[in-house]
């Protein structure tokens, strides 16, 4: 061995330290915001449920109890409400219309007041 490759192995080793940090940092950044999707997506469910029977009040404590916050609800003519809330980053939207006094979660469309899943 000479002293000209004293230490390459020392130093190959930090290199892939320092990309294997890296990348699980990454990793977990994705991880954090996928679970904000899913629960924003949870809590706008909630909170829009929460709307149609309980009224503003009942859609921000459904969403606080999934550490999120209303950003809009509104109100349609056809007794449909949409929310919208945030979590961290992500946001999310969700619409409820009471059918025959049950509320009906969904995305929009669907016949007789009920949401397409």
């Amino acid at each position: 061995m000479t002293t000209d490759d004293a230490g390459q192995a020392t130093m190959l080793a930090v290199v892939w330290v320092v990309v294997a940090t890296v990348a699980i940092a990454v990793c977990a950044a994705v991880g954090v915001v996928a679970h904000d999707r899913a629960v924003a997506r949870t809590a706008a469910d909630a909170a829009a449920l929460a709307a149609v029977m309980g009224g503003e009040r009942a859609a921000a404590d459904a969403a606080a109890r999934h550490e999120a916050t209303v950003v809009d609800l509104t109100r349609h003519r056809d007794g449909s409400v949409v929310v919208q809330v945030r979590r961290g980053r992500a946001q999310a939207a969700a619409r409820a219309v009471s059918s025959g006094g049950l509320p009906v979660v969904g995305a929009g469309g669907g016949g007789g007041g009920v949401g397409s899943w």
